[in-house]
């Protein structure tokens, strides 16, 4: 099989130095700002920015309609639509993991002795189990289905995994990671709690029900209608705590994968009625743009949701005459209904009362993804055979875009499918981001790492010690920055460039700079960094500062 270019990791020491331990203080600060942020060491080189116009990266997956990965597309054979117009790709590269070998056609061992080995490429993968739409059996199937893509060491080679758990008493909550061991991974997977937050629909009198007898029919719909509009309320929770992954997505250079194990929204809260009329149903919209928001959300943050039903698919079939999604998830490799599918064709959805595969299938083919619905053990050959080949694309965006934009790749390949999001943002202006995303935007920059939103204004800046003391640096100020409102980060990293620690501060720059230090925090054995942003021009400067 022949072999596409391969991505070569960055042998950048400053960019590799250290692990990804730092991450977890900032997630917890993210977290708390409602936004959760993530900042991890770049292993590649990322396709450069223009000089006047910054690119934007569009990360996709190849296989074939079996299902199986490809590893051997050119940029020849793709064309990319924004907006339903065609531009041109400007960059185009393949990265190459570790379990790709075990997957592609094995070569004879004199081969693999003259043959360098590849360089390789590791992954984040967010394991997100849903404890608010999953009842006992669903948590206790979506542990089980997570165990197995950890334990399955052709799709754990090459990754790291963050294990998540979205409830409604603590919002989206980091049990654990980034981590490669397997035995702590699984003790992190024990600590999700086991109890339900989903209770299952009692059989009875509900919105379907045509024939009432008694006379507390009214009064039961009366019931169920509240019940639902409980229901509709956690729709909205949900929702949002999924999408503060978006802030830790923007800051990721990393490919990453996100699953949400749940078994997802019941069909049931699509649709209301009127308790004075038993025969009067019409759709509820409002869930509809909860899942559309959420779509948008983890779109803009570079990534696909892939979705996996935890519950029963036989059951639904037996008991409501309905089928499960099948090999491929209903929206994978086996099936066409999907090709061309936009959220905005959700205003009418199949009816399965008590059933949420609808819903997870939405969630994920409308953020560009799978759905998985089937036993775990092709649940977990599915999924490493549709994410084995990762591929990114960049192109320049045309004047008038507009701020989202509708995104499509095809290929001239015949049975080739790609999943790639429908939907991009366009690079943000600093002045514009939020709190949390300057100050990742701050160890980016101090840390030199290239992100989508780095400035290419960025240079290192002189400083001394104002007196002995060491209480306050000098920093000569760029004379496009002096006068103006300056952004001012100071950055407290360990040795190894772990557990970061910053506080950021706005003030009008002066020609030469007096920044005074936090005599508290003064320790020789960390390692301190500034970093001076104005926000208009967002030109930057930064460096170390010896203590």
């Amino acid at each position: 099989m022949k072999k596409a270019p391969v991505y070569v990791p960055s042998k950048n020491k400053n960019q590799t130095r250290g692990s990804t331990q730092w991450i977890i203080p900032l997630i917890i600060i993210g977290l708390g700002l409602c936004g959760l942020s993530l900042a991890f060491p770049q292993e590649h080189e990322p396709i450069k920015h223009e000089v006047s116009v910054s690119r934007m990266l569009i990360p996709f997956y190849a296989y074939d309609s079996d299902g199986n990965p490809v590893y051997d597309l050119k940029k020849e054979e793709l064309r990319l639509y924004i907006n339903g117009e065609v531009v041109e790709i400007t960059d185009f590269n393949r990265t190459v993991f570790e379990y790709d070998w075990e997957t592609t056609k094995k070569v004879k061992v004199k081969e693999r002795k003259i043959k360098p080995a590849p360089p390789v490429q590791e992954r984040i993968v967010f394991l997100v189990i849903d404890t608010m739409f999953n009842s006992f059996y669903g948590i206790k199937r979506a542990k089980k289905i997570c165990k197995e893509l950890i334990d399955n060491n052709s799709f754990s080679l090459g990754s790291q995994f963050v294990i998540m758990e979205n409830s409604l008493f603590g919002g989206l909550k980091l049990i654990g990671g980034p981590e490669k061991d397997k035995k702590r991974l699984k003790k992190f997977l024990r600590k999700i709690s086991k109890l339900p937050e989903r209770i299952s629909r009692e059989s009875g009198d509900d919105v379907t029900v045509r024939n009432f007898s008694g006379g507390s029919s009214y009064a039961s719909r009366v019931e169920k209608k509240i019940e639902r509009w409980h229901q509709k309320e956690k729709v909205k929770i949900f929702c949002s705590f999924l999408s503060q992954l978006k802030y830790s997505l923007e800051a990721i250079n990393q490919p990453k994968l996100i699953f949400l194990v749940s078994e997802g929204i019941e069909e049931i809260l699509f649709y209301d009625s009127n308790p004075y009329i038993q025969e009067h149903i019409v759709s509820d919209t409002s869930v509809v743009d909860q899942i559309k928001k959420l779509v948008k959300e983890i779109n803009e943050g570079g990534s696909l949701m892939y979705t996996i039903y935890s519950g029963r698919p036989k059951l639904y079939k037996t008991m409501y005459g309905t089928s499960s999604a099948g090999k491929g998830g209903g929206g994978g490799s086996g099936g066409s209904e999907h090709d061309d599918f936009t959220l905005d064709q959700m205003s009418i959805l199949p009816f399965v009362r008590g059933s949420g595969i609808s819903s997870l299938r939405d969630i994920a083919v409308g953020s560009g993804a799978k759905f998985y619905d089937d036993v775990s053990e092709r649940i977990v050959k599915e999924i490493h055979n549709s994410t084995a080949a990762y591929y990114e694309l960049a192109f320049v965006p045309k004047t008038g875009s507009g701020s989202t934009m509708g995104v499509k790749i095809k290929c001239k390949r015949k049975g080739v499918r790609i999943d790639s999001i429908l939907q991009a943002k366009s690079n943000i202006d600093y002045i514009n981001m939020k709190k949390i995303q300057k100050k990742v935007f701050a160890i980016n920059v101090a840390l030199k790492r290239s992100w989508a939103h780095t400035t290419r204004n960025t240079k290192e800046a002189l400083y001394w010690w104002e007196d002995n003391r060491k209480k306050n640096i000098l920093v000569k100020m760029p004379k496009e920055m002096n006068g103006r409102r300056v952004d001012v980060f100071f950055i407290w990293f360990d040795k190894d460039l772990t557990n970061p620690h910053i506080t950021m501060k706005s003030r009008t720059a002066a020609d030469i700079e007096a920044i005074a230090l936090e005599q508290k925090k003064m320790d020789k054995n960390k390692l301190l960094y500034f970093v001076i942003v104005e926000p208009q021009s967002t030109q930057c400067i930064f460096n170390r500062v010896n203590i």
